[in-house]
């Protein structure tokens, strides 16, 4: 059934009023081709034959009636119409697009991730077990993930924010999904047991991902340790007294323990004077040098 008494002009104007709601309103992004089948349905509502319109008519009717507030973009298919957009979207446009393309929120992420994740992974590691001076250097971290981070709690900032808060949680996210220990989880977790000698804090810190375990904790202080036997093969002459020593204490308790103070456990690595082997031909550094060698070899395979 046709609406009597209606003039051409005023079911132009419906149209308009349409496309003022989807594409102004709501920020929908329509292609011209959906826009001509709109504005034949409603002019043939009214009585009006439609006849054969083409969509350059229709673009140059939008462009009258809208002047530079309405575009158009060219699409990269071969045989598809334009998109017509809202100028002055902004930034309504990002919702609008998944709106008007049927993506899900879920399935944004999921394209997002993808690049994301090999991004991350591909980012180079400090070495296990590290040197002293590998913690002291700059942390490499994926210049996709800090953006990411900046932009999800500030969407309009232009640089990225290197923040320490920031930093340390692109490196624990770094953990997450590389597996691979970072620079601020050893350094986290090597500084809160030096501080509290706790084995459960370090664990529980652990088990959220935010420090290295304890196993691996003590595993470094043994790997240091080495280091320095190994950089000091002989004792200067001007401290020998004796039997020269370097102790490395591991003062670890167990808090319920009544007698905390006598559960120490102590490793000691002994450097013997050369003139000393006579005395002691069973050398107890090498020995335990090459005990907790095959630990090291055991624990970083």
């Amino acid at each position: 059934m046709y609406l009597q008494n209606v003039c051409l002009s005023e079911a132009r104007s419906l149209f308009f009023r349409h496309v003022d709601s989807i594409v102004f309103a709501n920020c929908e992004i329509r292609s011209l081709q959906s826009l001509l089948a709109n504005h034949k349905r409603i002019v043939s509502d009214y009585g009006y034959a439609v006849g054969d319109i083409k969509s350059s008519y229709l673009k140059d009717l939008l462009i009258n009636e809208y002047q530079d507030t309405i575009g158009f973009k060219e699409r990269s298919e071969v045989n598809k119409s334009m998109w017509v957009y809202d100028v002055g979207g902004g930034g309504n446009y990002i919702e609008a697009a998944i709106s008007s393309f049927g993506i899900s929120d879920e399935q944004l992420l999921q394209n997002v991730i993808q690049r994301l994740s090999k991004k991350i992974k591909d980012t180079s590691s400090v070495p296990w077990p590290p040197r002293i001076d590998h913690l002291e250097e700059g942390e490499e971290l994926c210049e996709l993930l800090l953006k990411l981070l900046t932009w999800l709690k500030q969407p309009k900032r232009k640089t990225v924010d290197l923040s320490p808060a920031t930093l340390s949680l692109a490196s624990m996210i770094t953990y997450h999904v590389t597996v691979q220990r970072t620079t601020t989880v050893i350094n986290l977790g090597v500084n809160v047991h030096g501080m509290t000698r706790s084995k459960e804090l370090v664990e529980t810190l652990h088990k959220s991902g935010v420090c290295i375990s304890y196993a691996n904790t003590l595993l470094l202080y043994d790997h240091w340790a080495l280091m320095d036997v190994k950089a000091s093969t002989t004792c200067p002459q001007e401290i020998v007294y004796g039997r020269p020593a370097i102790v490395v204490v591991n003062n670890d308790f167990k808090i319920d323990s009544q007698a905390m103070q006598q559960e120490h456990i102590r490793q000691i690595l002994c450097l013997c004077n050369q003139k000393n082997t006579k005395r002691n031909r069973r050398n107890p550094r090498h020995t335990k040098k090459k005990k907790i060698s095959e630990q090291l070899s055991q624990m970083c395979a």
